[in-house]
């Protein structure tokens, strides 16, 4: 909400520019025939400088007027949900500064391989780290996901990856949260169990990355059944994106999105070459992830 904006806006220190629209269309609204593509914003887009999964990435794809943001998310050890990409503590944050020996309940970094697993910490302990993958000179914290998403709330639409996580903990708070401004995110071939019955238990519908499909009608089909009805949207990699694979996802009533994070199109576009990423644009292509989003939002005319 706006109030929950500002206030959070405020607690970054005047970071952020207040944000004039303070509303955000649904996604089934946003992703309906005949809607331009949503821009899904990627961790590695650089935002104002800010960290990854910050507070003030996220209030940076706000004020651009980014559709969708990817926000990841991992569980401490005392139960709690922080945003974070990796397992680990050790490559954007200067925990082997604040806690030379580890976690200080245990392990030790050294039992662990030198590193330093969530897991392993309380949220207590994590209040004490900084970020550390900025370039933007400020100071920020871990945040933890519920800041994320009150902030996120109806000023931008959010695909959550839950890295680490169990339904007795996650379904809870996300029930506090609207449904339709949210999508959860998943891997296909990978264990989707846990997955479908957060969102049925959620209301949430489900965004699949289908990266390593050579089938994508038949995989498809697999996962429609899978997803028990909260399959929403399939990423779908360039070599499969067939009009058959479009037309079956039509039938379904899945969406299709598209992506330049992994395959070369974004460091074309970062290069200036938008070559790669105009031949991947298409009719029934309904969003696309992106670490690039100011320059695809120009290529798309906005």
């Amino acid at each position: 909400m706006c109030r929950r904006y500002l206030l959070a806006a405020a607690a970054l220190a005047g970071l952020l520019a207040p944000h004039l629209a303070c509303a955000q269309a649904a996604i089934e609204e946003r992703m309906r025939s005949g809607q331009p593509p949503l821009v899904i914003a990627h961790r590695y887009a650089q935002l104002d400088g800010a960290p990854e999964n910050s507070l003030a990435w996220l209030g940076a794809a706000i004020d651009r007027g980014i559709d969708m943001v990817k926000l990841d998310a991992q569980l401490t050890g005392d139960d709690q949900y922080v945003l974070m990409h990796d397992a680990t503590l050790n490559r954007t944050t200067d925990v082997e500064h604040v806690f030379p020996n580890g976690a200080p309940g245990g392990p030790t970094r050294e039992s662990r391989g030198g590193k330093d697993f969530i897991g392993d910490y309380t949220l207590g302990d994590l209040e004490h780290l900084r970020l550390t993958d900025g370039t933007d000179g400020f100071v920020h914290a871990i945040p933890m996901l519920e800041d994320a998403l009150d902030l996120a709330e109806g000023q931008i639409l959010v695909l959550l990856d839950l890295k680490r996580y169990d339904a007795a903990t996650i379904i809870p708070l996300l029930q506090g949260y609207d449904a339709g401004s949210m999508l959860l995110f998943g891997i296909y071939y990978y264990d989707a169990t846990l997955l479908s019955e957060v969102a049925s238990a959620t209301g949430l519908d489900t965004y699949i990355s289908m990266e390593r499909t050579t089938d994508c009608v038949a995989d498809l089909d697999k996962l429609a059944v899978g997803q028990s009805g909260h399959l929403a949207v399939i990423r779908v990699p360039d070599r499969e994106m067939t009009t058959e694979c479009r037309a079956r996802a039509e039938e379904l009533g899945v969406r299709v999105a598209g992506s330049g994070v992994h395959d070369g199109k974004d460091s074309a576009l970062g290069r200036g070459d938008a070559s790669d990423w105009q031949a991947a644009m298409g009719p029934g292509v309904s969003a696309y992830m992106t670490g690039q989003p100011d320059m695809l939002m120009e290529l798309l005319g906005r």
